[in-house]
C-alpha cells in the first residue's frame, strides 16, 4: 500500500451462478472518495459499480479515508540512503581510477605544462601516451573511503527492513546471529502476515463474499477463513513419535525433503516403533471453511 490504498476490480461471470473469473489491482489515483465518503471515478465523480470495486485503507479514518502510505516512516532513511549512495558515486568517479600527478622541471613552460597534461589524461584513459620533459611521475591513492559508505547503506536497509516487515532476517542475511534470533525474527514475520491475513479476511467477507451470496440469491451467510498450520520443529517431532504419536509420514517427507522408502525393505525403521500406526494425511497450508453449504459458488475462487 504504497499510496496508503488500494483498489481492485472483481471481474465476474455467468454460468448458472454468478462466479469470480478474476481480480484485478488497478491504479488508485483513478479514484477518490467524495463528501459521503462513496468510491467515485476521479475525473467524472460518478460512484462506482456496485458490486465492481474493493477497496482497503491503510490507518484510514473519517477525517483520511486514504489512510497512510507504508513507506511513510522510511522516507526520511530513503534519501538519507539515496544521498549516501550518491556521494558513494562521486567517490567512485573521482578516486577509482587514481588521479596521476606529473613531476616536471620547474622552468617548464605553460605550452610545455598543457601538453603534458593531455598526455596525463591519455593515460589515465587507458590509452598510450609520451611523456617528455618529465622527471616522475606519481599516483594519488586515497585508500579505500567506500566502507562509511556501505555501513550506512546498510543501516538504512535494515531499519526500512524493519518499519516495513517487522524484523530483517527474513529480508537479507545478517552479518551474525543465531538460529534463536532468526526463529524470533520468523516469528514477527509470520505475526504481521496473520495479522494482515485477517485483516484481508474480514474486508473479504462484507464484500465479495456477501455480493457472491447477493448475486445468487441465496440467503444466509458465509464466511471465509484463513487457517494457518505451521511445521513443527524436527526435535519435537522426534519427541512425539518417541512418545508414540501417530504422525504423517507424507507430511515428513515433503517437510524435511527425505527421500520416501520404494519398499518395505527399502525402509529403515527404529526397532521399539516397528509395531507403530502411522497416518498419512496430505498437507494443508490454508483451509477455507463455510457456515452453510453453498461451497459451489466459491469453487471458481
Amino acid at each position: 500500500l504504497e499510496y496508503g490504498w488500494a483498489v481492485v476490480e472483481v471481474i465476474w461471470k455467468k454460468e448458472d451462478l454468478w462466479k469470480v473469473a478474476s481480480i484485478e489491482r488497478r491504479d488508485p489515483l483513478r479514484f477518490r472518495f467524495n463528501k459521503e465518503d462513496k468510491l467515485v471515478y476521479a475525473d467524472s465523480g460518478k460512484e462506482v459499480e456496485p458490486y465492481k470495486f474493493i477497496w482497503i485503507t491503510y490507518n484510514g479514518n473519517a477525517e483520511n479515508p486514504y489512510g497512510e502510505s507504508v513507506l511513510k516512516p522510511v522516507y526520511y532513511v530513503w534519501k538519507l540512503k539515496l544521498l549516501a549512495l550518491n556521494h558513494w558515486e562521486v567517490l567512485t568517479e573521482k578516486y577509482a581510477i587514481p588521479p596521476i600527478a606529473a613531476i616536471t622541471d620547474e622552468n617548464a613552460q605553460d605550452d610545455t605544462l598543457n601538453l603534458i597534461a593531455d598526455a596525463l589524461a591519455e593515460l589515465q584513459s587507458s590509452s598510450s601516451a609520451v611523456l617528455r620533459g618529465i622527471k616522475d611521475l606519481k599516483t594519488i591513492d586515497v585508500g579505500d573511503k567506500s566502507d562509511p559508505f556501505q555501513k550506512l547503506i546498510d543501516y538504512c536497509n535494515r531499519e526500512i527492513s524493519k518499519a516495513i516487515v517487522g524484523q530483517t532476517l527474513t529480508s537479507e542475511a545478517g552479518d551474525h546471529g543465531s538460529y534463536a534470533l532468526a526463529k524470533v525474527h520468523k516469528d514477527v514475520f509470520l505475526y504481521i502476515v496473520k495479522s494482515d491475513a485477517k485483516w484481508l479476511e474480514h474486508k473479504l467477507n462484507i464484500t465479495l463474499i456477501r455480493w457472491i451470496l447477493e448475486l445468487n440469491s441465496v440467503s444466509g451467510d458465509a464466511k471465509i477463513r484463513f487457517t494457518f498450520k505451521e511445521d513443527l520443529e524436527l526435535d519435537k517431532v522426534i519427541a512425539l513419535i518417541d512418545r508414540g504419536f501417530p504422525v504423517s509420514k507424507t507430511a515428513l517427507y515433503e517437510r524435511y525433503g527425505v527421500p520416501k522408502p520404494t519398499s518395505e525393505e527399502d525402509a529403515f525403521v527404529k526397532p521399539d516403533l516397528q509395531g507403530m500406526v502411522f497416518r498419512d494425511k496430505p498437507k494443508e497450508e490454508i483451509t477455507f471453511n463455510f457456515s452453510n453449504p453453498v461451497e459451489d459458488i466459491f469453487r471458481g475462487l
